[in-house]
């Protein structure tokens, strides 16, 4: 089974869970007076006992699919602009630091180009008082707004061929359970 199968049959257990579960919840209870539906089936406590047991079957084959296919993305390595990590850490990656770095770089940019904008529509001039001669002061930048974009595309292009090699490896990738 791939990795993309694995993940598609996560889906359809989600959805039957929801039955089972909307199942149980709404034959809980009835009236003494009232006839079990399920009497032919062997009654509706013997129908909840099978579906809460399913449930558990169900939920057991969730931790056993999600076990597997982090064993796989731990086991499997990627290399992206010449950085390889393991598929999980790369996610990881994609998760809590790509989102972080993108913003940092796009701010450092603005910061900088609004910075250097309204310093040359209205430069600082230094009048020094020996002399009274003034002089516009020289803006000194710390950091380039062209590395600044330059990581913003390259994270962006980093973004695109990790899409494209997960989607390469989880459909290529078997796990097994």
């Amino acid at each position: 089974m791939t990795i993309t199968e694995a993940l598609a049959e996560l889906k359809t257990i989600s959805k039957r869970l929801t039955k089972k579960k909307k199942f149980v919840f709404d034959n809980l209870v009835r009236n003494d007076n009232e006839k079990d539906p399920f009497e032919k089936d062997g009654g509706a406590y013997k129908l909840i006992e099978q579906e809460v047991q399913s449930i558990k079957d169900l939920e057991q084959r969730v931790v056993r699919l999600r076990s597997a296919i982090m064993r796989a993305n731990l086991d499997t390595e990627l290399t992206i602009q010449g950085e390889t990590m393991s598929i999980y850490d790369w996610l990881v990656w994609r998760k809590e630091v790509a989102s972080s770095q993108t913003s940092f770089y796009e701010t450092v940019g603005v910061k900088l180009n609004t910075f250097v904008k309204e310093r040359r529509q209205r430069p600082m001039v230094h009048r020094n008082e020996e002399t009274g001669a003034t002089e516009v002061v020289n803006l000194i930048t710390n950091f380039s707004e062209k590395e600044a974009q330059k990581q913003a595309d390259f994270l962006e292009e980093i973004y695109g061929l990790l899409d494209g090699q997960l989607s390469l490896k989880n459909a290529t990738v078997q796990i097994s359970i």
